[in-house]
């Protein structure tokens, strides 16, 4: 019963339209599946940070990194109001434009460490975990179960977005995104900076 009802929360939490959700479909669309498949391999990796505070515990990690979330909200925050400017930049300047030591140089390193990024850097994303665990687990339950529950949730949450690109990716889908380009690069540059200043606002 635990199990399931984190599994839940879960899938109806990352299947939300969020930042994550975000950059899986501005990277598919715009460089294919294999760099959405980086992105969300990157954005997994991400909550494998959020299952060591649920583990270790919230109480431990601050004991010794007071300030981390403040940092780690500045962090994010520039990451995703960089991206919004750049899908701005490109919907201004029209396809084909890209802006220097951007779209061009944005490797599969790149990719996926921005993904880790906007994911393992969004506070919220913290506070969410900590609090599913904090309520459902029993505190009898042991460790190696609770790594097991991390390994799952890293495991579902790349398996989520990995089929996401692998579904933006198709081909008719992928014209549609060709003719409206320049309006969702628009949409996506405001989505960016908004999620951008929350994080600025929860440090």
């Amino acid at each position: 019963m635990e199990f399931l009802t984190i599994a839940l929360a879960h899938a109806i939490a990352v299947a939300s339209p969020g930042p994550d959700f975000a950059l899986v479909l501005k990277t598919s669309l715009a460089k294919g599946h294999r760099a959405g498949a980086i992105a969300a391999l990157g954005i997994a990796s991400g909550i494998s940070l959020h299952m060591f505070y649920c583990i270790v515990g919230l109480e431990l990690i601050q004991s010794y990194f007071q300030s981390y979330f403040i940092y780690a909200s500045y962090l994010g925050a520039t990451v995703l109001i960089y991206l919004g400017l750049n899908s701005l930049y490109v919907c201004t300047y029209g396809q084909g434009t890209k802006m220097p030591e951007a779209e061009e140089n944005l490797k599969s390193r790149n990719i996926f460490f921005i993904g880790f990024l906007t994911n393992g850097m969004n506070v919220k994303a913290t506070i969410f975990f900590i609090s599913l665990f904090a309520i459902v687990i029993d505190i009898h339950t042991p460790t190696y179960v609770l790594i097991f529950y991390g390994i799952y949730l890293v495991i579902a949450t790349f398996i989520w977005f990995y089929f996401l690109s692998y579904f933006l990716t198709r081909d008719r889908l992928r014209s549609a995104f060709r003719r409206h380009e320049r309006r969702i690069n628009f949409a996506l540059g405001i989505v960016f900076i908004f999620f951008g200043l929350q994080f600025l606002i929860q440090a």
